[in-house]
């Protein structure tokens, strides 16, 4: 296995893209209202991570993040595995 590869992307930046994974959700107004920031800052945010990584779409950013290890899936656990 590769080692894990620096992400480019600002602390703010990959904490939209884990939200993204956490929630399931690359819209708007679900990401604005689960990081409590305005809709236009998700907006910009967005702008910048397709810039620094030179994809086109939101989903793309979220899953070169996810292939590159710089957010994680969360699995739970049933509290009847503990």
């Amino acid at each position: 296995m590769a080692p894990e590869e620096k992400s480019p992307l600002t602390p703010a930046l990959l904490e939209l893209l884990q939200a993204c994974v956490d929630l399931d959700s690359t819209e708007t107004k679900v990401l604005a209202e689960n990081l409590y920031k305005a809709p236009a800052t998700i907006r910009t945010q967005f702008e910048h991570i397709l810039g620094i990584l030179d994809v086109h779409n939101r989903h793309a950013a979220v899953s070169l993040a996810v292939r590159r290890k710089w957010v994680r899936f969360h699995i739970p656990v049933a509290e009847s595995d503990v």
